[in-house]
């Protein structure tokens, strides 16, 4: 199976819950269901994106 990239944007204005909830759900696909099934996403990559790499200001922290 080929990667599969997820990516996750974060923007001047973005709240906390927009981000963060999303990515724990989404961030878990390559996670086996036990210890003795793999998973049915291995190659699944998270990745967060933003135009500069500084400090942003979140809504609702």
């Amino acid at each position: 199976m080929a990667d599969f990239n997820l990516g996750f944007v974060i923007f001047p204005g973005i709240t906390q819950l927009d981000f963060t909830g999303p990515y724990e759900v989404l961030s878990r696909l390559s996670t086996p269901p036990s210890v003795s099934a793999p998973s049915r996403f291995p190659d699944v990559k998270t990745h967060v994106i933003a135009k500069a790499c500084s400090r942003w200001l979140a809504i609702g922290v």
